[in-house]
């Protein structure tokens, strides 16, 4: 309860921040995976991929991949170095290309139960690359990059719709929020410290111990360099598979 007093509360600020700022909603769908793979007791294997559509779902916006080695120091906390790969949309004008940005990023998690809910917190801090986009021969194309630092907080919770002590099978509810906050050199995205924040609810399956099937609505609130609000709203299908 304390939780989801927190999250209304973040919600309610957030509404508060909004500015007479231009802004633009748009539609889209994403496609997620995650994987953890079980390498020893201590170290496993994570990644996801992510495919995102684009205005009113009309183009693929954003590839995402991003694997990492992961060390578990208990049940409940565990830390993370991974790379992302992030093939994302550039307009210039009437020119869109697809251009990746790298990151190096690093994060730890926190998990707890609440009663038949289990929850988790994550910390993560970004190094990104992302690219100088110049026109050339009438196309895009990266031109060397721009260095900058984010943080993110991150917060999932997953309530099971049956009585259970364990949960392994059965239908469950999702609720999750995402802030991002720009840290260094935020003139190379929107000059801010507030980046944007990702609203979550969801619901699904869990088939087995192994494997989850989802389904959800995320707001996604960002401010744009041009100091315009942007308010996607998603339809997120994912899986959660664990080997």
């Amino acid at each position: 309860m304390k939780y989801l007093k927190n999250l209304a509360g973040l919600v309610i600020l957030l509404s508060l921040c909004k500015n007479a700022h231009t802004q633009t909603a748009n539609f889209g769908g994403w496609l997620a995976t995650f994987y953890t793979i079980k390498v020893n007791k201590k170290v496993d294997v994570i990644a996801d991929a992510q495919f995102r559509s684009g205005k009113q779902v009309k183009n693929i916006s954003t590839i995402l991949l991003r694997p990492a080695i992961s060390f578990k120091f208990n049940k409940n906390v565990s830390a993370a170095l991974g790379y992302a790969w992030n093939d994302a949309r550039r307009d210039v004008g009437t020119l869109s290309e697809l251009i990746p940005e790298h990151r190096i990023w690093q994060h730890v998690i926190v998990r707890h139960k609440i009663l038949s809910a289990s929850s988790q917190h994550r910390f993560r801090l970004e190094q990104r690359f992302l690219p100088k986009v110049v026109v050339r021969n009438n196309q895009l194309h990266s031109n060397g990059y721009n260095h900058a630092h984010r943080f993110r907080y991150f917060t999932r919770t997953i309530i099971p719709l049956k009585k259970t002590k364990q949960f392994t099978q059965g239908p469950f509810g999702a609720l999750q929020n995402e802030v991002f906050l720009n840290l260094g050199n935020k003139s190379a995205v929107n000059k801010r410290v507030f980046d944007q924040n990702r609203l979550y609810g969801a619901v699904g399956y869990r088939l087995s111990p192994r494997l989850d099937l989802e389904t959800g609505y995320m707001n996604q609130y960002m401010i744009a360099a041009n100091g315009g609000i942007i308010n996607n709203h998603i339809l997120q299908l994912a899986t959660y598979l664990n080997l």
